[in-house]
C-alpha cells in the first residue's frame, strides 16, 4: 500500500494501463522491400511510357517533315 501511495503520477498512470491492457510487445515493421519493388515497378513503366511517347513524337515530325517535302 505505501509503495503505491509514494509512486509518481506517471508510474501510476502506467501502472493502471497495464492493469487494462497487458503489453503486446513491440510492434514491427513493413520491410522495405515491397516499397523498393512497387517503385522500381512504377519507375520501369513510367520509363516505358515515356519512350513509347518520344517514338510517338518522332513519328509526328518525320511525317510532318515528309508531308511539306
Amino acid at each position: 500500500m505505501r509503495a503505491k501511495s509514494l509512486e509518481r503520477l506517471g508510474e501510476t498512470q502506467k501502472r493502471k494501463r497495464e492493469d487494462i491492457q497487458p503489453s503486446q510487445g513491440k510492434k514491427k515493421r513493413g520491410s522495405a522491400g515491397d516499397a523498393v519493388a512497387f517503385l522500381r515497378e512504377r519507375t520501369e513503366a513510367m520509363a516505358a511510357a515515356r519512350k513509347e511517347e518520344i517514338s510517338m513524337q518522332v513519328q509526328q515530325q518525320e511525317s510532318e517533315r515528309n508531308f511539306w517535302n
